[in-house]
C-alpha cells in the first residue's frame, strides 16, 4: 500500500482549503497512481473532478487582483481636487510622481503592496463561504411606475428585524436593503439589529454622529458599509464619514455606485495612512 495515503490525502485537502489548488491536484494524481484502496481512490476522484475549475477560477481572481493594482498605479484616482485625501497620500509618500502617463493621481505599487501586507487574511465574524444574507428590495418599498424606492419607516424596520431574527439559522449576514425615513435613524436601526440578531451585520454610518459611529468600533460582527469612491473619484460628501470610520477602527466594506462590491484593501492607501487596519471584511 502507498505509505501514509490517508495522511497525504489530508494534506491535499488542506492545500485545497487554502486555495493551493495546483499543489492539491498534484497530490491527488500521485495518490491515484500509487494507491489501490478504492475508498481513498473514490474520495480523490471526487476532488479531482473540481480541480481544473478551481484552478481556473483562482486565476480569474488573480487577474482581477492584478488589474485592480494596475488601475491604481497606471490610471490613478481622480482626487486632485480633494485636498484632504491628497494631504494623506502626500504624507504617506504614496503618490508616484514619476508616472507621467496616468490620467489621474497614480499610486506607488510598493505602497499598495505594503498596505496589503498589513491586512489579516481572516475575520472572526466571517460566517464562511456560500452564506445566505439579506439585501434584496422588499416589495412594499417599490412604488408602481417609479424607480426610486420608498424609505422604510420605524414600524417597517422593526418588522424586518423581527423577521430576520426569526431566521437566524438561515440568514448569516444582515444587511439593510433600503434607507429609512425621518421616523427612525440609522443609529436606532443599528441598535435594533444588535438587540435581535447575533450574526454578521452591515450598515452605513455616514448619517450618524461621531459618537454614534463608534457603536461599530471593535466589533467583528459589524461591517461599516460607508462608501467613498465612484467612477475612480471620491464622493466629496463621503470623504469625512469614510475617514472617520477608518480612524475609529470600524470594519469597512465599501460599494461603488455601479454596485460592484470592493473589499477594504482597495482603499488602504487612504486607510493605512489614517490608522492601523483592524482586519479584513
Amino acid at each position: 500500500m502507498y505509505p501514509a495515503a490517508e495522511t497525504i490525502l489530508d494534506k491535499a485537502l488542506l492545500l485545497e482549503k487554502e486555495a493551493h489548488f495546483r499543489q492539491a491536484k498534484g497530490l491527488y494524481e500521485d495518490i491515484l497512481q500509487h494507491v489501490t484502496e478504492e475508498t481513498i481512490r473514490e474520495k480523490v476522484r471526487l476532488r479531482l473532478a473540481d480541480m481544473d475549475d478551481l484552478i481556473a477560477e483562482k486565476a480569474r481572481y488573480q487577474r482581477i487582483h492584478e488589474n485592480a493594482k494596475r488601475v491604481l498605479t497606471e490610471i490613478g484616482i481622480n482626487m486632485a481636487e480633494n485636498q484632504v485625501l491628497m494631504d494623506i497620500l502626500l504624507e504617506a509618500d504614496a503618490i508616484d510622481f514619476d508616472n507621467q502617463t496616468a490620467l489621474f493621481i497614480p499610486l506607488k505599487r510598493g505602497y499598495i503592496d505594503r498596505c496589503l501586507e498589513q491586512v489579516p487574511g481572516e475575520m472572526p465574524g466571517d460566517p464562511g463561504m456560500n452564506t445566505f444574507g439579506t439585501g434584496a428590495t422588499p416589495p412594499f418599498l417599490k412604488r408602481a411606475g417609479e424607480e426610486d424606492l420608498r424609505p422604510a419607516d420605524r414600524q417597517e424596520y422593526e418588522h424586518i428585524v423581527r423577521m430576520v431574527a426569526e431566521q437566524q439559522d438561515i440568514v448569516k449576514i444582515f444587511s439593510l436593503p433600503v434607507g429609512c425615513d425621518k421616523s427612525i435613524s440609522l443609529f436606532e436601526v443599528a441598535q435594533l439589529m444588535e438587540s435581535a440578531y447575533d450574526g454578521l451585520k452591515m450598515i452605513t454610518t455616514n448619517t450618524m454622529t461621531a459618537d454614534e459611529a463608534t457603536f461599530l468600533q471593535g466589533k467583528d460582527h459589524w461591517i461599516d458599509g460607508t462608501s467613498l469612491i465612484t467612477s475612480l473619484a471620491p464622493m466629496n460628501n463621503m470623504v469625512e464619514p469614510f475617514l472617520r470610520s477608518a480612524r475609529t477602527g470600524n470594519n469597512l466594506l465599501v460599494r461603488s455606485q455601479n454596485n460592484v462590491t470592493l473589499k477594504r484593501w482597495q482603499f488602504l492607501p487612504f486607510y493605512t495612512a489614517t490608522g492601523r487596519p483592524r482586519g479584513p471584511c
